[in-house]
């Protein structure tokens, strides 16, 4: 299944970051790494203050799971946002329900 993750830095950490929010940032780009060699996340990008990314999992809630672990999401300085993709119907309108 594919979803839509959006990572979104709490507005707390925006007026006033932690000091080691460089450090978790860097966690955070290692694990992403991570999770792209492994097909986790198909792509990812930068979108103000945080990330976007199409994901893979087998489930919404494996993927939540697996996003908890970010560094960033277990020190509690980002928001997560996933939502399930569904097949674009415009394709093959004859299919869709």
């Amino acid at each position: 299944m594919q979803f839509f993750f959006r990572g979104t830095p709490k507005q707390a950490v925006l007026s006033d970051p932690p000091p080691d929010m460089m450090e978790k940032a860097r966690e955070d780009w290692a694990v992403a790494r991570r999770y792209y060699r492994d097909g986790i996340f198909r792509s990812i990008w930068r979108m103000g203050n945080g990330v976007v990314a199409i994901c893979e999992a087998d489930s919404r809630d494996q993927l939540v799971s697996l996003l908890s672990e970010l560094p960033m999401a277990r020190a509690g300085l980002i928001d997560i946002d996933v939502q399930e993709l569904s097949p674009y119907p415009g394709y093959a309108p004859e299919l869709a329900n």
